[in-house]
């Protein structure tokens, strides 16, 4: 009878080196496949790279000081274990340490960090590495390599994870699955979504659900075992889905666009109409933004001819209901209005993934906001919008939607705008202009630019409070992480 080893314990690795290299892994393919194995069962970054590199804390120290060629540098042991901690204790290594220890353990530096490191980092490193073009390696035994790419930007890092989507959809046809926990994948897309809802970083958290779409790839690139096909296709539609949309909010449609086709192609291929109508609706959202009104309402329209028991139908319809207020069918847009309200009353079901896929009150208050604005009706969008942002407020801190709400505020300033109240505007657009930086997503600055539109009017323009508001607004714009990334 074999002894299972504890995941990650020295008889555990001995044992795993073995096996890969009965299968013929070998040099730094073996290191790499170690600490993929090693991170999968919990060990951070660089506690894995140098176990896989079979160093001891001591050793790791000596390889260092040599690389730095000086063999009397001071790197210890004792500090190895202390960068090994970070952030939970211990001391934080620079990207200058992060790159010796790399090419102590044979691989690159950003492969030592993960998103917990991300979120603690200065903005400086954190810049650095969203800059870095290297492609991380996926799960043994498959390999893809990717077209180099000019480091720098924003649309840099979006354009190259989106076209690993793109590979991926063009492949689903073809594949097989391997064996997955695939509870283990649903409940990691659901906290990446929860996260997405709540305001976490943007960029920290694209990385992590591009982990999990490889993840989720590298086994539908296996071999399966019956029924998990059309699971691990489900989970990949959601996966990619919020690829799309954080890659819409960081104002990167085309990319987004790229994750979203994805999400449809693994959408079909599970035969999941709940999947294919909340990637329709992730569709249309990307539309909406990037100006394509009237493609918006036809991709919600078409939505609608799934059959879901969740709120997909309903968040649909309230998408459908903006798009054709802003081409300025009004009457049409108060149907869909009716409709996503008497969708509500049949939602029977728990939500597919939950996060930004899913319709809580205040986003439904928001989103009927939103549609009331477009269609010139600044009483109805004052309570609307007042109900989302005073059931925000009434929530804890951590568990607030921001991006819900700082779409309602905005929304409400434009209404008091609308019935020519500069101050009442100006008094609840002060909650969105405090708003952090990772908040202000591409949907937020556009919408602030429909403000300023009419904050420009006649009857505002000479006002000492609007011009002061205009110049707050550009401050809050060129601060916004979409335009960070991209500068």
């Amino acid at each position: 009878m074999s002894v299972r080893h504890k995941p990650a314990s020295k008889p555990y690795r001995d044992e795993l080196r073995a096996s890969l290299q009965a299968l013929g892994a070998q040099g730094s393919r073996l290191t790499e496949l170690m600490a993929r194995d090693l991170q999968q069962h919990g060990v951070r970054p660089r506690r894995a790279w140098r176990d896989a590199a079979e160093l001891s804390q001591r050793e790791a120290a000596e390889r260092f000081n040599q690389l730095t060629g000086n063999p009397r540098a001071p790197m210890t042991g004792n500090r190895i274990g202390d960068f090994e901690k970070w952030p939970d204790g211990g001391a934080r290594p620079t990207v200058a340490t992060l790159k010796i220890l790399a090419d102590a353990y044979g691989t690159t530096w950003d492969q030592l960090v993960d998103t917990r490191d991300l979120a603690h980092m200065p903005g400086s490193d954190l810049l650095e590495y969203v800059e870095s073009n290297r492609v991380p390696a996926r799960s043994a035994p498959i390999e893809v390599t990717h077209p180099p790419r000019r480091r720098g930007s924003r649309d840099d890092l979006v354009a190259e994870v989106a076209d690993e989507s793109a590979e991926f959809g063009e492949w689903v046809a073809m594949s097989e699955v391997a064996d997955a926990t695939i509870e283990q994948y649903a409940s990691q897309a659901r906290r990446l979504a929860r996260d997405l809802e709540f305001g976490a970083p943007l960029v920290p958290l694209l990385l992590e659900t591009r982990r999990l779409r490889d993840r989720i790839t590298a086994r539908l690139r296996g071999h399966q075992r019956p029924g998990q096909a059309r699971d691990l296709y489900l989970m990949a539609a959601q996966v990619c889905g919020l690829l799309s949309w954080m890659s819409g909010d960081l104002g990167s449609h085309r990319a987004a666009d790229t994750h979203a086709w994805a999400a449809w192609m693994c959408a079909e291929q599970a035969g999941h109409d709940g999947a294919r109508a909340w990637v329709r609706a992730t569709q249309v959202k990307l539309a909406y933004w990037d100006g394509r009104y009237t493609e918006a309402a036809q991709l919600a329209e078409d939505g609608l001819g799934y059959r879901t028991a969740d709120s997909a139908r309903v968040l649909l319809a309230l998408f459908r209901a903006r798009a054709l207020a802003r081409t300025g069918r009004v009457e049409d847009a108060r149907l869909a209005l009716n409709q996503a309200d008497n969708e509500r009353t049949v939602v029977r079901a728990p939500e597919l993934l939950g996060g930004m896929w899913s319709v809580p009150p205040d986003r439904y208050h928001q989103h009927v906001a939103t549609a009331q604005v477009l269609m010139n009706a600044p009483a109805q969008v004052l309570e609307q919008a007042g109900q989302a942002i005073t059931l925000t407020e009434a929530t804890p801190a951590g568990e607030r939607r921001l991006y819900l709400y700082a779409q309602a505020c905005i929304d409400s300033a434009i209404a008091h705008l609308q019935q020519r109240e500069l101050d009442g505007a100006m008094t609840v657009l002060r909650l969105v202009l405090n708003l952090p930086p990772d908040i202000r997503s591409d949907p937020v600055l556009q919408n602030l630019a429909r403000f300023r539109q009419l904050l420009a009017e006649p009857a505002f323009a000479d006002a000492p409070l609007a011009q002061d508001a205009q110049e707050e607004i550009e401050v809050f714009c060129r601060e916004a992480l979409p335009r960070q990334l991209a500068g």
